[in-house]
């Protein structure tokens, strides 16, 4: 039996159903997403400043792990705000993969840093080795303009590195194990079977901006059904699930949170139609 009506937030520009953008203007938004991200990591937050919108638009939703609250913040002033206090030293970033989808530019990404990373609130005492952080990426761009920044942090990973004792105690061997398989269950071809793993309040963010329910786009097929999980590009941080995926010549990425009634949130990007972007 179908659950009850979802709620449904449908953002951003067309992606999904995006038939490929002019190369220049993809080209130059991943360029500025990088760009932004380099100056990000370098604490050049002066340099940095001019890039993001007066509105724009930061938030970790897997950082809720840490109050109940994911980090948000709103307005160029109240970002970099968050920026200046929430590292301690600059860091080395890897962009490992990018592609644009619409105006937005997807980024796979590590952080290299010494002695902390200094991206947790309260990361505990330094450390004298390396660190890595993997974190996913989203940058809408609208105008030129950074409009919004959200970031999917591997923090398993890191708890795991700065206190490895306390975090081998708990960790689950697989903790992909669980996403895989409801990831091979949301990409499946029957729309039904598919709202029946959701929870009766699940907000799915498939980037479009038509007014359509989620049954309709799945009815649609704009996910495809048989994609391939590139394990490198795969990270579970507590209830949420970082998938990479490559479905034919392009690529995507799905990201969700397993709550206690089924996936509770449920974000889908897709490469535009075109040339993929050269990696890094």
């Amino acid at each position: 039996m179908i659950r009850p009506l979802l709620a449904i937030v449908l953002v951003a520009p067309p992606m999904l159903f995006a038939l490929g953008r002019p190369g220049p203007v993809v080209d130059d938004n991943v360029a500025l997403a990088s760009r932004y991200l380099e100056l990000l990591s370098e604490d050049r937050l002066d340099a940095l400043a001019p890039l993001l919108a007066e509105t724009a638009v930061y938030t970790d939703p897997t950082s809720e792990r840490f109050g109940g609250r994911p980090r948000h913040f709103q307005g160029r002033e109240a970002i970099l705000g968050h920026f200046r206090t929430a590292r301690s030293s600059p860091s080395v970033l890897r962009i490992d993969e990018s592609f644009a989808s619409g105006d937005e530019v997807v980024l796979w990404t590590s952080y290299l840093s010494t002695p902390k990373t200094g991206l947790l609130e309260d990361p505990g005492p330094p450390h004298a080795e390396t660190t890595t952080l993997r974190v996913l990426t989203r940058v809408r761009i609208e105008n030129g303009l950074v409009r919004e920044h959200v970031d999917y942090v591997d923090y398993d990973s890191l708890l795991a590195a700065l206190d490895p004792q306390s975090e081998s105690e708990n960790r689950d061997p697989d903790p992909l194990a669980r996403g895989r398989k409801e990831f091979a269950a949301l990409h499946g071809a029957d729309p039904s079977a598919v709202l029946a793993r959701l929870s009766p309040g699940c907000v799915a963010d498939f980037g479009a901006k038509a007014e359509s329910s989620l049954r309709e786009l799945l009815a649609a097929s704009p996910l495809p059904s048989t994609p391939r999980l590139a394990p490198e590009r795969a990270f579970a941080s507590k209830d949420w699930y970082v998938l990479g995926w490559v479905a034919g010549a392009r690529r995507g990425v799905s990201v969700f949170r397993i709550g206690p009634e089924g996936v509770d949130r449920w974000l889908e990007r897709v490469e535009d139609q075109r040339e993929r972007p050269r990696r890094r």
